[in-house]
């Protein structure tokens, strides 16, 4: 019996770092803990969960994003889903919205996993938003460049949702819990 066990726990060892290591995901030059991305590390992320992943893009200079970053928080966190913030900005040394971002977000959960969207798209982060969304988003959503976005993902790593700020309909835009209710709920139960 003892032997079981530990062959089961080697097993399950072996296959949570393989899990891990199938996405491939490179971590910042500059930041220790920013995985960087591209809308294929996304799904592959997703796909290696047990349960849908919810991304929230941000940036610290996007109002709508400090706004909504708690709620988004909170909502993932109740519903038991792994949530990601994506950050959309340039992957240098000592970018102060970077480091602004880690602050604000630790100042939520000192846990919270930030990822960094890749370069590749572009230095710049409105034109790196708008690659990484056009690529990221099925055909049957609209294709929308702006920001504090839901991108949810299921655990087969289809892209499920992503929001816009026209999903807000006559919704306050500062409140994100109606968008949260009628977009994302329904996904998830």
């Amino acid at each position: 019996m003892q032997k079981i066990i530990i062959s089961f726990i080697f097993v399950l060892c072996f296959a949570n770092l393989f899990s891990q290591d199938t996405c491939q995901i490179r971590t910042s030059p500059h930041y220790q803990n920013l995985k960087i991305i591209n809308a294929e590390k996304v799904k592959c992320i997703a796909q290696n969960r047990p349960r849908p992943s919810l991304f929230f893009t941000f940036g610290i200079w996007c109002y709508p994003c400090r706004l909504h970053a708690k709620g988004a928080y909170d909502f993932a966190k109740g519903h038991n889903l792994n949530f990601y913030v994506v950050l959309i900005e340039n992957d240098k040394e000592k970018n102060y919205r970077i480091l602004k971002a880690i602050d604000f977000w630790e100042n939520i959960d000192k846990n919270i996993n930030i990822l960094l969207v890749s370069n590749e798209y572009s230095s710049r982060p409105r034109a790196k938003n708008k690659k990484f969304l056009t690529e990221i988003t099925p055909p049957e959503f609209e294709n929308i460049d702006d920001m504090s976005k839901y991108i949810l993902v299921n655990n087969l790593g289809k892209v499920e949702m992503v929001t816009s700020y026209k999903d807000f309909g006559k919704d306050d835009w500062r409140d994100d819990s109606g968008i949260l209710a009628r977009k994302i709920l329904p996904l998830i139960k």
